[in-house]
């Protein structure tokens, strides 16, 4: 983990350099279940707060608003309870232009106590992540809504252990690009496949779809949240990934 994130710390350190995404991660335990949050919020963020029925999953929510605005307003450089967001036809959310200068794009995920940002400049970035877990009948779903070569892919797995981890895999791969396309999971699962001709060394592959270059990186990443598995996809080239922890203090 490069840095740790606190209210405290300075714009310029956020800098994004070209060809480069920034990831964030925030363990919900690192924040405290404190109503001070809710400053941050927008009406419609508060209102949706405000309808969960237990106070677990309330704070989960506000925590990873909290989280999301906070991160985002350094780079926009604008307060956090400000930011406005828009979203796509598809539900992707992004913020407009005329209140985005510098033109960030960011996408964002989570999985049980785990919340993930990625944040990059000009170019389109999607992310996902998911808790290891054992997936009931992997084969089975994998030819539901995998393409070929993934399917061969989960069903060559020598373990059932291997095969869950496998298929995890490839769906993180194919959410973290198909966000970067703007599509998610709207689009069919099978219309693209993100194990290409080398599933054993995927770091870096390149393909053309809908129209844009995608270069995914796909990140596993034991040091940044161990038991999880995280993919992130950024539209043309990506040369370098900082990894940032947000904390509160």
């Amino acid at each position: 983990m490069d840095n740790i994130l606190n209210r405290r710390m300075n714009c310029e350190e956020l800098r994004l350099r070209k060809n480069t995404a920034h990831v964030w991660m925030l363990e919900l335990s690192d924040l405290f279940p404190e109503d001070r949050y809710l400053r941050d919020l927008s009406k419609d963020e508060l209102s949706r707060a405000s309808r969960y029925k237990y106070a677990e999953l309330k704070f989960a929510f506000i925590k990873r608003r909290f989280f999301l605005r906070n991160v985002l307003s350094r780079y926009i450089k604008c307060p956090p309870q400000e930011l406005r967001f828009s979203f796509s036809d598809y539900g992707k959310p992004y913020i407009s232009q005329k209140e985005n200068p510098n033109s960030i794009k960011f996408n964002y995920s989570y999985s049980k106590n785990i919340c993930i940002l990625a944040v990059n400049r000009n170019h389109e970035v999607g992310i996902d992540i998911e808790k290891l877990h054992t997936i009931k009948n992997p084969k089975s779903l994998a030819k539901q809504f995998f393409c070929a070569n993934e399917i061969s892919y989960i069903e060559n797995a020598h373990s059932t252990n291997e095969c869950s981890f496998r298929f995890l895999q490839v769906w993180t791969r194919k959410e973290a690009v198909l966000k970067a396309c703007g599509l998610g999971i709207s689009e069919k699962l099978n219309s693209i496949d993100v194990i290409g001709m080398n599933p054993t060394h995927p770091i870096s592959n390149s393909l053309e779809f809908r129209g844009l270059h995608i270069n995914p990186l796909f990140l596993h990443e034991p040091d940044l949240c161990a038991g999880y598995l995280i993919a992130l996809a950024k539209e043309g080239d990506l040369s370098m990934v900082q990894s940032f922890r947000f904390k509160e203090k």
